[in-house]
């Protein structure tokens, strides 16, 4: 990972530097992370090394009702009815933070749905909208550890499908600021 920092000035038409109503300059700091494409994490829903289907989820191909197209490895799952998912067991070589994104789709016409990501144990509510076709929804930055992790993507409304998750090297999250103990009003 690497962050690059740059200072972002508001200047009117002639050049000149701007002021709030405050007096004070308009100006930010804007801190980019980037990282090396070649590092992204593809779990595969069809991987059987490492995804495990709850009994009534299959894989399905181009040709299948269930089959949305754009698919990665034009594979995904039906959908997932209530109380069942997809389980990702897998291994990391070394631990840090990264983004998980969950690529999945939601039936043409059954309109949006609510899904849960759990990621080593830490549950993660979602609003599922990409309808008709395979989308992509962030669910956040986690702390993966070197060795066995799982992430579970399953519950809520269900009747969506999952086609993969991705692992983006992530920088770690913002501390939360200290907050005062004593209630002020």
């Amino acid at each position: 990972l690497e962050t690059f920092t740059f200072e972002v000035r508001g200047i009117d038409t002639d050049g000149n530097v701007t002021f709030d109503d405050d007096g004070s300059e308009l100006r930010a700091v804007v801190s980019v992370t980037v990282f090396d494409p070649a590092l992204i994490v593809d779990l595969e829903v069809e991987d059987a090394s490492i995804a495990t289907l709850d009994e009534g989820v299959e894989i399905v191909t181009e040709g299948h009702d269930h089959y949305l197209g754009a698919a990665s490895g034009n594979q995904h799952t039906s959908d997932l009815v209530p109380g069942a998912g997809v389980n990702f067991n897998f291994n990391m070589d070394e631990g840090g933070f990264y983004s998980v994104v969950l690529h999945y789709g939601v039936g043409s016409g059954y309109g949006s749905k609510v899904g849960q990501v759990t990621v080593n144990g830490v549950p993660n509510e979602l609003t599922l909208t990409s309808e008709g076709a395979i989308g992509s929804l962030r669910v956040g930055t986690f702390s993966l550890t070197s060795g066995v992790n799982v992430i579970e993507v399953c519950c809520g409304w269900n009747y969506f499908r999952v086609d993969k998750l991705q692992l983006l090297p992530a920088a770690a999250p913002a501390k939360p600021l200290a907050v005062n103990p004593t209630p002020v009003n």
